[in-house]
């Protein structure tokens, strides 16, 4: 008991640093964003709900919101099947292709979009045309990063399972559907969560595409906070920051939730 209680002491003694890290630079902001919304002017006059009321009748937010929706809902499913396809291909060679797999993502914006612009140059950045031009950057960025994962869950699925469904009569594909692909379920979850962290940052190719006031197809959630940012309407940034984290964080936990489920039902 003693020596349980001790570790267990240890245990905190080592995540005390993490712990106040992530409590200085993640915990304390929010708190802060939090209090600012809740009020309105320099002053800082309490205001309750008054500014999440305007942002949710606020027109740009809305189609700032329901234009990254749909970017999401695209986008994730796609970097995940592309990622799966590259991990299939590149688990039949040497491997040496999938140390490519981050290049992309080390690609400067500017040179990302510098290269899609001379390779269609007739292309309008507007409507159906610059949604696919952005998707096609952020496949560009993030698949590799989602091959690799994958081709590491490949890797590791214990070749006497698929070898034990040949030898019942399972054919390539029924291996593969019922063997190999429920025993990636962690690493999908873990490409979903860097897809996710990726759609934030491909705000810079949206900016490049269009600037700050962009076509109404590409304006996402990152114009609308920057454009609030630039205006000084601290409040109502505050308020969309909020629902922001609030919006990412429940998928991530079900994510996280769902990876420790899997993860606990493979122990002994």
């Amino acid at each position: 008991m003693k020596q349980q209680k001790r570790q267990a002491l240890e245990g905190a003694l080592c995540c005390l640093p993490a712990a106040a890290g992530v409590g200085a630079l993640y915990l304390a902001p929010f708190a802060l964003a939090l209090a600012r919304s809740l009020s309105r002017g320099m002053g800082g006059s309490f205001v309750g709900l008054e500014n999440y009321r305007e942002l949710l009748a606020n027109r740009a937010f809305l189609l700032a919101a329901g234009n990254t929706l749909l970017f999401w809902a695209l986008a994730l499913p796609l970097s995940a099947a592309l990622g799966l396809g590259l991990a299939l291909v590149w688990q039949k060679g040497s491997g040496r292709p999938a140390a490519c797999g981050f290049f992309p993502a080390m690609v400067p914006a500017a040179c990302s979009v510098a290269a899609l612009k001379a390779l269609f140059p007739g292309l309008a950045f507007e409507g159906a045309g610059g949604v696919g031009a952005l998707l096609a950057l952020f496949l560009w960025k993030n698949t590799g990063c989602c091959a690799l994962l994958l081709s590491a869950a490949l890797r590791a699925v214990p070749a006497e399972l698929t070898d034990t469904a040949a030898d019942l009569g399972a054919g390539p594909w029924a291996c593969f559907r019922r063997v190999r692909l429920p025993l990636l379920r962690p690493a999908f979850g873990g490409c979903l969560l860097v897809s996710l962290l990726g759609s934030f940052r491909v705000f810079r190719e949206a900016f490049l595409l269009g600037g700050a006031h962009p076509d109404n197809a590409l304006y996402g959630l990152q114009h609308f906070l920057y454009n609030n940012f630039a205006n000084m309407n601290y409040p109502r940034l505050a308020a969309a920051s909020v629902l922001l984290i609030l919006i990412t964080a429940g998928p991530g936990l079900g994510v996280l939730a769902a990876l420790r489920r899997s993860l606990e039902g493979r122990k002994p």
